[in-house]
């Protein structure tokens, strides 16, 4: 499960009442509205089973449609609803869900109390590059980063065992002549010694399997790629 899931848990509030037909999934609950196609509703149902939004544990969403938009209805904790936070994590979580559910269709969030009225809206907003995905694992590359380099760079990802079918995502940048590598890391492994040796050495082999020898920079981030630490 992926740090941005496990956040989006901690703060879903697991009630909902009936709103619509619905369908389960690994004890999750999916209601959808008579604007949305059950096959619609399906694939985001699979989906959140294979992020690990829906795992195991009851919880319940709802899907309905306003023209083209996709809206993805969930309640939340009074304490979070305002949070910039949630709404950071929401806008990635709705854009991986336009991208890889609805082929690109326009999905907005909607913040809901526990009788599902929308508190606030938000919109998905893609600010992490294009995407590619190897194995589960998702490669953000901004307009720096060519699409030949991305291939390579998540080929490499995959054959080394980083990409190794839970979802994963990295995202890569390059700016004054050095490639910033960015991932998510939890924050009690921020000043781990360890861990840093590690990502010294990851640096390294993406300088030179990846990059034709340019310096790499490893960058510890939060769950939405601000940066929290440099690894040079």
């Amino acid at each position: 499960m992926n740090r941005l899931v496990t956040i989006l848990m901690i703060i879903f509030l697991y009630s909902c009442n009936h709103y619509g037909e619905k369908l389960e999934f690994n004890k999750g609950q999916l209601y959808y509205t008579e604007k949305v196609k059950k096959e619609d509703a399906r694939k985001l149902g699979e989906w959140l089973v294979k992020a690990g939004f829906f795992d195991g544990t009851p919880k319940t969403v709802q899907l309905d449609m306003n023209a083209d938009t996709f809206l993805f209805r969930m309640v939340i904790k009074e304490e979070a609803q305002n949070s910039q936070n949630t709404i950071d994590l929401l806008q990635l979580f709705i854009y991986q869900i336009s991208t890889e559910v609805f082929n690109g269709k326009v999905t907005n969030a909607h913040i809901c109390n526990d009788r599902l009225k929308t508190i606030k809206v938000v919109y998905a907003l893609n600010t992490y590059g294009n995407k590619k995905t190897f194995n589960a694992g998702d490669v953000y590359y901004t307009s720096s980063v060519s699409d030949s380099l991305a291939n390579k760079l998540g080929e490499y990802l995959m054959k080394n065992g980083f990409f190794d079918g839970s979802p994963k995502s990295v995202q890569i940048n390059f700016e004054n002549d050095t490639f910033q590598f960015k991932m998510v890391l939890k924050p009690e492994l921020l000043d781990d010694a360890k861990t840093e040796i590690i990502a010294r050495g990851f640096g390294s082999s993406l300088s030179l399997f990846v990059f034709d020898k340019k310096p790499v920079q490893v960058h510890y981030c939060d769950a939405t790629f601000n940066t929290l630490k440099i690894i040079r």
